[in-house]
């Protein structure tokens, strides 16, 4: 109503719909930025941001940086409305961080990704740790969601494998003098996934390597 506060609005609504989802709607990053509910919401018409077919495009108004991540080459199906905002985020507030639905980045990845769950018998660390720390979850412009393309990216962590670590790896390959043709395939689209390509955990008894 004119004249009134957005915490005012607010309230009206809070009087019926403060439980369930709503709960921490007082400590979420919406309220701090003085959202009121008619932002995203209609009253006394049909919701666009409950619909799934609408729901991202209400979202997009204000996030149009994540709108131009959707249009990277590697992303979600965002735009084709098969994942949508609130599969994996709860806009009114959440216990958990950027307002996602589970507690960690990795619960709420695993609630599509259960096969990366594990648990492992040889575990990759930074796997079971954060999902977010080799991808990039709105989109990327490198191959599934990858922060950076194969190496660089394993190297950020693998640092000794970069400098020479070993005849097999990847400072070798890139040794256009090397006599061994063998390895040539690997200077063409070369990635550690390549071989190493249970990247997120095996459970082969010899698999300490990832490799199978």
């Amino acid at each position: 109503r004119y004249g009134e506060s957005v915490e005012q609005r607010n309230n009206i609504c809070l009087s019926c719909h403060k439980s369930g989802d709503r709960m921490h709607w007082l400590s979420s990053t919406n309220e701090a930025e003085d959202l009121a509910c008619v932002s995203c919401h209609s009253i006394h018409q049909p919701n666009d941001v409950i619909e799934r077919t609408t729901q991202t495009e209400v979202c997009f108004e204000c996030h149009k940086d994540i709108r131009s991540q959707t249009f990277r080459a590697s992303t979600h199906p965002i735009r084709e409305n098969k994942v949508i905002c609130s599969d994996c985020h709860n806009a009114h507030g959440s216990a958990g961080p950027s307002s996602l639905k589970q507690f960690t980045v990795n619960e709420n990845c695993y609630s599509c990704h259960a096969e990366k769950r594990g648990p492992f018998l040889w575990e990759h660390y930074p796997a079971s740790e954060d999902c977010t720390l080799c991808h990039r979850v709105h989109g990327s412009n490198h191959q599934a969601l990858l922060n950076k393309p194969g190496p660089q990216l394993c190297q950020q962590c693998h640092a000794d494998i970069s400098a020479g670590g070993g005849r097999r790896h990847i400072s070798n390959f890139l040794d256009f003098n090397d006599a061994d043709r063998n390895r040539a395939r690997f200077k063409v689209g070369m990635n550690c996934a390549n071989c190493h390509s249970k990247i997120h955990g095996s459970n082969h008894p010899s698999g300490a390597a990832l490799q199978r």
